[in-house]
Formats: C-alpha cells, sequence, structure tokens
C-alpha cells in the first residue's frame, strides 16, 4: 500500500467539504494534484481515502493526536470525524512517496 506524506497547509487551503457524491469543480491547481474522498477514519491524524480504486492511509504532517489507550483519544477521534465527515472531497498534492 502507498502511503502520501501531505502538506499541510496545502490540505489546508484546498480542502472542499462537501458530503454529497458530486465533486465541486476546482480549476488552477497543478496537474500532480490528485482528488481523493475520505473513506474511513484511523485516529485523530490518520485517514483512509480513495485514491485510484485503492484504500490509502494519509498521515497529516505537524498534527499530532493521541494513540489508542491514551488519554482523549475519544475527543480527537470525534474531532477528525466532525471536521472531515465521510465522503469529504480533498484535493491533495504528493511531495514523497514512501
Amino acid at each position: 500500500m502507498k502511503r502520501l506524506v501531505v502538506l499541510a497547509i496545502l490540505f489546508v487551503l484546498t480542502m472542499v467539504p462537501t458530503t454529497t457524491t458530486h465533486a465541486q469543480e476546482v480549476t488552477g491547481l497543478p496537474s500532480r494534484v490528485e482528488q481523493v474522498k475520505v473513506s474511513s477514519y484511523m485516529d485523530g491524524d490518520k485517514i483512509k481515502v480513495a485514491l485510484d480504486g485503492e484504500r490509502v492511509e494519509l498521515s497529516f504532517i505537524g498534527a499530532d493526536a493521541p494513540e489508542p489507550k491514551e488519554c482523549f483519544v475519544a475527543e480527537s477521534n470525534a474531532a477528525m470525524k466532525e471536521l472531515l465527515p465521510k465522503g469529504t472531497i480533498l484535493y491533495l498534492e504528493p511531495v514523497m512517496q514512501l
């Protein structure tokens, strides 16, 4: 499974929250930008998205959320689900592949 590292600033600037199945048209983005949909949650700083027919794990650079069995993990997970509901369209620019 490929793992993408995403610039947090790009994520914040290009996030288009929507829970509909129709993507909004965004123009002027670099050609390497990928459109993805949030499909599930790993924890408060990791999600899985649908990319090229695969489910890919994304980690947010600069975000640090509690891991399982740590304090406030439930609150962190709830905040991620509120900020990025399933089906949210994101526009991501890969900076490196691991």
